[in-house]
């Protein structure tokens, strides 16, 4: 690591669990006899001993032998109001003879969501969650238990089943607490648009994720960090363990990893970002680019990236942890992937914004596979 200018360094906000914890380090800690978590006037946590003056060797060794134990971790319960603009609020007061010594905890204050969103509490925004399958019974039905069972703030979860031939559409009848869609198959890009459009545009989400079946949580809670990252960022993707060393960043919802290389196994959206880009384009096949495409307008329009000096590659903003992947098998197909690849540069640069459907066919079609959606 290389110390900055400044004196501290907020490492890690995270939110899973029912708990907000705060890690970061501080130089001037050291004449400090206690450290507060404030917001406004209100003391949301008196840090205990053994959550600061940790051992901070790295520190030391960058900049002053004395800098051993300058670092903390802050855990607390989770505020029943948190919102965006209650983190951007909160700050670290370090206290001891003279003035406090007052630090930000979060200081992205001009980025990202800035109006009613950022000031809503996360519970009563309306989050949607779409799982997208096809002839994967068994994993699917784990997938959604462990959605239902590990996501806080009662989401909107939707499984679209394109068009399966083994026993899922049987599989999913038996679910309660879902939204589920049964229709015929008709590949990626159609059928994340099912679950784009319902969570959007029919029950008004304020946060749509995406998750493949998969793609599985991890812990209680897993949802919060990706909330906040959509109202900041507009739209991220997940990082797999398995992922190159990201370029910058560590991961988390306000410091996402920029990497060059990107999954759809979950991806996250504002309602801002799927109002102004849109959805996946329908001409792409069954298999291929179509995820790639979509965040490359994404971040063409200011939400979830970078675009590069050439003005053509991206770098994606990605996060880590909470979200385990299955071993599962796919349905990949080279021949699918290279006819996708064609479509994927002759579309290059057209207006970013993309309809789910091309032609008034389409629109009907799926006018119709949106009433037939149950909800169970």
């Amino acid at each position: 690591m290389t110390v900055p200018d400044h004196r501290y360094a907020i490492d890690h906000i995270r939110t899973t669990g029912n708990r907000v914890s705060i890690s970061g380090w501080f130089l001037d800690c050291v004449g400090c006899d206690r450290l507060a978590v404030l917001c406004g006037e209100v003391s949301l946590h008196v840090a205990r001993p053994e959550e600061w003056r940790q051992p901070s060797a790295d520190v030391a060794a960058l900049s002053d032998p004395r800098y051993d134990a300058v670092r903390f971790h802050v855990v607390f319960p989770f505020p029943p109001e948190l919102s965006l603009a209650m983190l951007r609020r909160m700050v670290l007061s370090f206290e001891g003879d003279g003035p406090a010594r007052v630090l930000p905890v979060h200081a992205g204050e001009g980025d990202g969501e800035s109006g009613e969103l950022a000031r809503t509490p996360l519970h009563a925004l309306r989050l949607g969650i779409g799982i997208p399958t096809y002839n994967r019974a068994a994993l699917v039905r784990e997938t959604v238990r462990r959605v239902l069972d590990m996501t806080q703030f009662d989401p909107v979860v939707l499984v679209a089943n394109d068009g399966s031939t083994d026993d899922t559409a049987e599989v999913l009848a038996r679910i309660p607490g879902i939204h589920a869609l049964d229709a015929p198959n008709a590949g990626i890009a159609w059928n994340k648009n099912r679950l784009l459009f319902h969570l959007h545009e029919v029950e008004a989400c304020d946060i749509v994720l995406l998750l493949e079946d998969d793609a599985r949580p991890t812990v209680y809670g897993w949802n919060v960090d990706w909330m906040l990252a959509c109202l900041r960022h507009g739209h991220v993707n997940f990082a797999p363990p398995w992922f190159p060393r990201a370029s910058s960043g560590n991961g988390s919802w306000h410091d996402p990893f920029h990497n060059d290389v990107l999954t759809a196994q979950c991806s996250g959206f504002s309602r801002e970002a799927l109002s102004y880009v849109g959805y996946i384009d329908t001409r792409f096949g069954r298999y291929g680019h179509e995820h790639v495409e979509h965040t490359s307008r994404m971040i063409r329009m200011g939400y979830g990236g970078l675009t590069k000096e050439d003005g053509a590659s991206k770098t994606f903003f990605l996060l880590d942890g909470a979200i385990e992947i299955v071993d599962s098998v796919s349905n990949f197909s080279q021949q699918q992937v290279d006819e996708n690849s064609e479509i994927f540069h002759r579309i290059h640069g057209e207006c970013a914004y993309r309809p789910p459907w091309r032609d008034d066919t389409q629109i009907r079609r799926l006018r119709e596979e949106m009433r037939q959606v149950r909800r169970q």
